[in-house]
């Protein structure tokens, strides 16, 4: 292709079979012959992505990278962009263009394509597919990119990669696209090279072999400890692929302390495969891969993962910070449950089953799709605890108590005051090591101070909290100013202010480009849904679409689903898509706090309860249209082709059980569709109902 270096010229498009059409084969893409079997040497220059100065498509991998394959591997991305106020034809895109050393293919439309998970269930997924060809005679590691080209000509294209895949022979030694073969067996005999005691041992031996593209099968049900590695930081070209052949539990027996509980195996690239693997977090903190210096993040692929303690197991006196793993993991086809914030900052999140969570579910992940989250609430660190009682019982005129501090800080501090002046401090601290020295952590702690100091009295009420949790009735955790110990008891609350999102833009980083987060189904989910409102960050080429979700029914407190909201604000935004969403509540657009949308960004066809702008004036720049908004609501300044009615027993067929197609209303008010296809991938007609089903 002239003018760009890549090698060989380009390829025909081959139009791929979309839902209720002849089903038509994936083009298919080999290195060129240019390429050495050494990563980017078919490329005369590579592709690049250009420095953005306009929007530009939304463009995502759905696939894992890294993987080996023999003969051919389907590769897919989710991409689209809007194109005058529409992504309805071609997903707002031209067209994907795949390189792959040197070699060149145009993908011309997005499709549904079904394939094997890593249980062998038959999935399916939308988006723009190639197969990868391993070309005969030859074998390596190759890059790929992807090109999303949108069809608005003043938008800038996207250029995503390198993504290494390796097209290999089999290895002689396995006959197998894995290097090194080793069993896992607890009970029988080691035999050094071929059969471990535990996955420890075996990711031991196969790091000091440089191994690089190993397996380890575990064929004796039991529970393994991944430990901490103790040999220099290994990462294959692969995956290290750990599975089982009968059920096995990866956990520990056993707390003791947070750093204790760190499986760090200092073994990158890992990869978890198959339901017979069952994660228990109980006892467990995050999995912690290495990935600043290899990049190799983990792959949780059709496993389970749990915590046997329940959503509301304690973790040193409070509720678990992190999920599963840390870092960029991916997660395919997985089933998780009990773990707060299970599946956020992740690289890809595609087809998973998400149940009994809290804190945030996905936030900050790069690509969310297809997944079906249920049961969600913080209820149990919500509920507020009385913790212990105390009053000032000597001839002082006045006497408070005081506590500074943010919810759950690391460090808060207790001030008793009579008569004004200061009679003692004491500071509480949520540390390792004050956990484990026992005098400055618990409620039973405070009590004690309390009860040194002179004429006062304070008795536990409930030890189960760490006091960092500390606060008053109503105040959601926070800090409180002197209050009055003199005249009455105070009673001291314990309260985690644990407040769940869906997705979530991060504070303070600069700017946050290129999410996806579509066709997720949410049932009973007590938190806001799009937060899309960050001090310090700008969100750009953003696709919010097709979701639908459901709110779990309270009515009180932090998590009332009538006081909830989604919102976007305190920002920034370039080509943010809000469409086809169907939501049980508000949308707020905060030009209160500086929200600043560009002409790219629109929000249409969605179900939300009120769209309400909150300060003023409105931003022209956002196109609002063709939204369904409850009864009561009112037509937002701005919007065009709004209607109003029903609620959501009326709106939908069966909220509660997941049931999210339309009735009422939204089949009396159809309107010309933003997106072709609904969350399901099936097309919607000329005019449709609006929301994440047509």
């Amino acid at each position: 292709m002239p003018g760009f270096g890549y090698g060989l010229g380009l390829r025909k498009r081959h139009r791929l079979a979309l839902p209720g059409e002849t089903p038509v084969a994936v083009e298919a893409i080999e290195p060129s012959a240019s390429w050495t079997g050494v990563a980017a040497s078919g490329y005369s220059i590579p592709p690049s992505d250009p420095a953005r100065v306009t929007a530009k498509p939304a463009c995502r991998l759905i696939v894992v990278p890294n993987q080996y394959f023999t003969d051919e591997l389907l590769v897919g991305v989710y991409a689209g962009a809007n194109n005058g106020g529409s992504l309805y034809e071609n997903m707002g895109l031209s067209h994907v263009r795949v390189y792959c050393e040197g070699n060149v293919l145009d993908i011309p439309a997005p499709s549904v394509q079904i394939f094997p998970d890593a249980n062998g269930n038959q999935v399916s997924c939308f988006g723009w597919w190639a197969k990868l060809k391993k070309p005969v005679g030859i074998s390596g590691h190759a890059h790929v990119y992807f090109e999303a080209v949108p069809s608005d000509a003043t938008m800038q294209n996207r250029v995503i990669g390198p993504f290494q895949f390796s097209p290999q022979e089999l290895f002689a030694a396995t006959g197998t696209i894995h290097d090194y073969e080793l069993e896992v067996a607890a009970s029988q005999t080691e035999i050094a090279g071929v059969r471990y005691k535990t996955i420890y041992e075996a990711l031991r031996y196969l790091a000091l072999q440089l191994a690089e593209n190993p397996r380890i099968t575990v064929t004796e049900a039991g529970t393994y400890d991944l430990q901490q590695g103790h040999w220099s930081i290994h990462a294959g070209s692969g995956f290290a692929t750990i599975q089982a052949s009968a059920p096995i539990t990866i956990g520990r027996n056993n707390f003791t302390v947070a750093t204790a509980a760190l499986p760090r195996t200092k073994y990158d690239g890992l990869h978890f495969k198959g339901s017979n693997i069952t994660f228990d977090m109980k006892n467990m903190d995050a999995v912690y891969p290495e990935t600043a210096s290899t990049g190799r993040d983990y792959w949780f692929d059709g496993i389970v993962a749990t915590n046997s303690g329940g959503r509301g197991n304690l973790w040193a006196g409070g509720p678990r910070i992190f999920g599963l793993c840390r870092f960029k993991p991916w997660f395919t086809e997985c089933s998780i449950s009990t773990l707060p914030s299970m599946v956020t900052t992740a690289s890809l999140v595609r087809g998973c089953q998400l149940s009994q969570g809290y804190f945030d579910c996905a936030t900050d992940a790069d690509c969310v799709i297809g997944n079906r989250v249920e049961d969600w609430d913080s209820v149990d660190w919500l509920t507020e605890r009385p913790a212990f009682s105390v009053q000032y019982t000597g001839t002082g005129a006045s006497a408070t108590l005081e506590l500074s501090g943010s919810n759950d800080a690391s460090s808060r501090t207790f001030t008793a005051k009579v008569n004004g002046s200061n009679v003692g401090t004491f500071t509480v601290q949520k540390t390792e090591a004050a956990y484990a020295a026992n005098t400055n952590y618990t409620i039973q702690n405070v009590v004690d101070w309390l009860n040194g100091l002179t004429d006062w009295s304070a008795s536990v009420i409930d030890n189960t909290y760490r006091a960092t949790a500390c606060s008053l009735a109503g105040l959601d955790g926070s800090a409180f100013a002197a209050t009055d110990v003199k005249s009455a008891p105070l009673n001291v609350v314990t309260i985690f202010s644990v407040h769940p999102d869906f997705w979530q833009l991060p504070e303070g980083l600069g700017t946050r480009e290129n999410v996806i987060v579509a066709d997720n189904k949410l049932i009973d989910f007590a938190g806001q849904k799009l937060f899309l409102s960050a001090g310090s960050t700008n969100l750009h080429d953003a696709l919010f679409i097709n979701n639908a979700a459901h709110d779990k029914d309270i009515i009180s407190g932090s998590q009332n689903k009538l006081v909830l909201s989604s919102q976007a604000g305190k920002n920034s935004q370039s080509h943010v898509i809000v469409a086809h969403n169907s939501m049980m509540q508000n949308l707020l657009l905060r030009s209160d706090l500086i929200y600043n949308p560009d002409s790219y960004c629109i929000v249409s066809n969605n179900v939300f309860r009120d769209i309400d702008w909150v300060g003023s004036p409105n931003d022209p720049d956002l196109t609002i249209s063709g939204n369904h908004l409850f009864i009561g609501a009112d037509n937002p300044s701005g919007a065009a082709g709004t209607s109003i009615g029903g609620d959501e027993t009326s709106l939908y067929s069966n909220v509660v059980a997941g049931n999210f197609a339309p009735k009422g209303d939204l089949l009396a008010n159809r309107k010309p569709p933003v997106l072709k296809y609904d969350i399901n991938g099936n097309a919607r007609a000329a005019t449709s109902p609006v929301g994440a089903l047509r």
